[in-house]
């Protein structure tokens, strides 16, 4: 009886022996994580703490003059050329060519300037003569054409009309006259035949009568002969007088404006080619300026190059002949220089530029040079994808403060471009830190298991990973070979 007091239902112990087992794996398991030899590490604490990248480069004048020869189209002499490496400041001459073609084609074009102003001048002149003379010819011509018209509009109205009023007035008179002889002829005919007048008389009468007849016959046909043709006819001589003085006003008129637009065109031209001359003059000037180079800016003068049939390229030298596309002489500006470096595409997020710089050149290895990063390149170069590609890598400019006198461009250096410093900065090692879509987190050990944990990376040190937040001092991460 006191056996089966003692047992328990079936269910019941069931459960007790699962949970009994469960709680066997987990003690193992807990063992066996604990216990393992991959130990977990904590965030490790550095005091005054720099980050910061090294880079390599060369020395890069930011400002360099080209001196060429400024004469076009025909080779020129040096006479005069500064020594290679010379330190020259504003205002020295870097180097003179021979100005003697120069100086004779500027001569000539000031000689033709002078003639084609006087051809000008002449011009104008002769354009102001002739269109005096043409206003003139006009003037003249057009009080005649008043005139005509007024002794046209006099005829028409009063002297047309007088004349025929004459005409008739001596027909009239002359046809009193024949009536006149008529009736004379008649009573002397009478006296005739009663024998109070002679023969004689008679016939003194008729010849009389006849010719008093042969007078009204020829007013009458003057008067028609006047009336039919010559009124006519002066009308018309007088009206083509008018039509022809309009018509010389025309003519004259019209040939003043041609000549005028036609020594307009040729003053045009005069003032196009003066213009022209006027540009070669100056185009001559600036080459005889040019002729003497002289430096815009302080720095050291490197000669250009020429090629040689016998000696390949060399140096100019003075007594070369050059060509405008050759380079004389540069200038080159040492007060400012940058070191020109190439930063990989992985280290470009921590650059912003006035970050400071301190710069070694081989050069002067053991002086240090301070500087501030001036400028970012807005491209990559470079590709990846392959085994042999080329890392891209970002162009990136220091300026050099404070250059020495020294310094040359061309120079190889390193520089190490300071991208923070932490007074108190926990640190963790590279391999323990991850990335999943953008955003980095570690992997902290618990008691029972593993945590994903994200954080705040600040900047990446020799010494490691700079977290800002996501972790703690007291925290256990572990580093990739446990993650994995």
């Amino acid at each position: 009886m006191a056996s089966n007091a003692t047992r328990l239902p079936g269910g019941w112990s069931r459960r007790l022996y699962i949970v009994s087992s469960s709680a066997l794996v987990v003690i193992v398991a807990l063992f066996f994580f604990l216990g393992s030899d991959t130990t977990t590490i904590r965030p490790s604490v550095h005091y005054d703490l720099i980050s910061r990248i090294e880079v390599h480069g060369a020395i890069r004048a930011r400002t360099s003059e080209s001196h060429f020869s400024p004469i076009q189209g025909e080779a020129a002499k040096v006479l005069e050329l500064a020594e290679e490496g010379t330190i020259a400041v504003k205002g020295d001459v870097v180097g003179r060519l021979d100005s003697f073609a120069v100086e004779q084609k500027l001569s000539d074009s000031r000689l033709e300037l002078e003639r084609k102003r006087s051809e000008l001048k002449a011009e104008t002149i002769g354009v102001l003569l002739a269109g005096d003379a043409a206003r003139s010819d006009v003037v003249s011509m057009e009080a005649q054409l008043s005139a005509a018209r007024r002794s046209l509009a006099g005829y028409l109205e009063i002297e047309a009309e007088l004349d025929e009023l004459s005409l008739r007035n001596q027909l009239k008179e002359a046809e009193h006259v024949l009536a006149d002889k008529k009736q004379k002829v008649e009573d002397v005919g009478e006296f005739l035949e009663k024998g109070y007048a002679s023969l004689a008389e008679f016939q003194r009468a008729e010849r009389e009568l006849a010719a008093a007849s042969s007078s009204v016959e020829e007013l009458s046909r003057r008067l028609l002969f006047f009336v039919d043709v010559q009124r006519t006819q002066e009308e018309h001589k007088r009206r083509l007088l008018v039509a022809d003085l309009e018509e010389a006003i025309k003519k004259t008129t019209a040939q003043g404006q041609a000549d005028h637009e036609l020594a307009k065109t040729r003053i045009s031209t005069l003032e196009a080619e003066i213009k022209g001359v006027v540009s070669e003059i100056a185009e001559f000037e600036t080459q005889l300026e040019g002729c003497t180079m002289r430096a815009k800016t302080a720095g050291i003068v490197v000669r250009g190059t020429v090629f040689d049939k016998s000696t390949g390229r060399r140096k100019v030298e003075i007594g070369d002949l050059v060509w405008s596309n050759v380079v004389l002489a540069e200038v080159t500006d040492l007060s400012q220089v940058d070191l020109e470096v190439q930063v990989p595409e992985e280290q470009m997020h921590a650059l912003e530029t006035g970050l400071m710089t301190t710069i070694w050149l081989a050069a002067e290895p053991l002086t240090a040079l301070t500087g501030r990063l001036r400028s970012i390149g807005t491209m990559a170069s470079g590709e990846s994808g392959g085994r042999n590609m080329a890392q891209p890598s970002v162009t990136v400019r220091i300026a050099v403060e404070k250059p020495p006198l020294w310094i040359r461009p061309g120079m190889t250096g390193r520089a190490e471009i300071v991208l923070g410093r932490f007074d108190e900065a926990l640190v963790v090692p590279f391999s323990a830190v991850n990335f999943e879509n953008g955003a980095a987190f570690v992997l902290t050990k618990r008691l029972l298991g593993v945590k994903k944990r994200q954080i705040e990376v600040l900047a990446v040190v020799d010494e490691g990973v700079v977290i800002g937040e996501g972790l703690k001092r007291r925290d256990r991460i572990l580093l990739e070979a446990m993650a994995q």
